[in-house]
C-alpha cells in the first residue's frame, strides 16, 4: 500500500512537471518524503505515540468536531500545541488559483509559546476535489513548523485524495502538534 502511495504522489508530481507547474516549497524529490495520509496523524491520545512518528519526529494527532462554531457550508481547521510544543508551528491552505496556474496560500494560523491556538474557516467552494481542468486538486494543507534560525518551513504535504475535506463540512477538524 505504501509504495501505491508514493507511486500515486510522484505521478502527480511528474504530471505537475509535464504541465509547467510546481507545487510551492516543495521539489520532485521531496513530495514521497513529506507528502501525509490521513492514517498518519494519530488519531486520539490513548494510540500508541511511536506509531505515528512523522519523518522529522513530530507527533500530530486528528480528530474532528461536530459543529464546532462552524456553518453548514464551511469546515473549520484548528490547529493546537501541546504544553510542552513552544516554537512556532502553522498551517497553510494553498489554493489553485485558475488566473495565474499556480497555487496560493489562501488562509494560514500558527500557534508559539503561549499562544496553543488558533483556526480559520475553509468555504465549501474551495472544497471542490478538482480544479476547473480537471487534472489539479483545488487545494492542500502545508503543515509547517520553525527549524534552523527560526525560519519557517514546509514539512508536510497533505493532497487530495488524501485531503477529501467534503465529509467534513460542518464540522471542526483539529490537529494537535504533540511533539517536536
Amino acid at each position: 500500500m505504501k509504495k501505491t502511495i508514493i507511486f500515486k504522489t510522484i505521478a502527480f508530481a511528474c504530471c505537475l512537471m509535464l504541465i509547467g507547474l510546481s507545487v510551492p516549497h516543495l521539489s520532485f524529490g521531496q513530495l514521497n518524503r513529506t507528502s501525509l495520509l490521513i492514517q498518519q496523524f494519530r488519531p486520539n491520545s490513548t494510540a500508541n505515540e511511536a506509531n505515528y512518528r512523522l519523518s522529522d519526529g513530530d507527533v500530530i494527532m486528528m480528530t474532528t468536531e461536530e459543529g464546532g462554531g462552524t456553518s453548514a457550508n464551511n469546515v473549520q481547521i484548528m490547529l493546537k500545541a501541546e504544553d510542552n510544543v513552544r516554537w512556532w508551528k502553522g498551517i497553510n491552505l494553498y489554493v489553485w488559483n485558475e488566473q495565474n496556474a499556480q497555487y496560493q496560500i489562501s488562509h494560514f494560523i500558527y500557534v508559539q509559546d503561549d499562544s496553543k491556538s488558533a483556526h480559520f474557516t475553509i468555504p465549501v467552494r474551495l472544497l471542490g476535489r478538482v480544479n476547473a481542468r480537471g487534472n489539479l486538486p483545488k487545494c492542500y494543507l502545508e503543515f509547517a513548523k520553525a527549524k534552523t534560525f527560526g525560519e519557517h518551513t514546509g514539512m508536510y504535504h497533505l493532497f487530495y485524495p488524501y485531503l477529501d475535506l467534503l465529509p467534513w463540512v460542518g464540522k471542526r477538524i483539529v490537529f494537535t502538534w504533540q511533539r517536536d
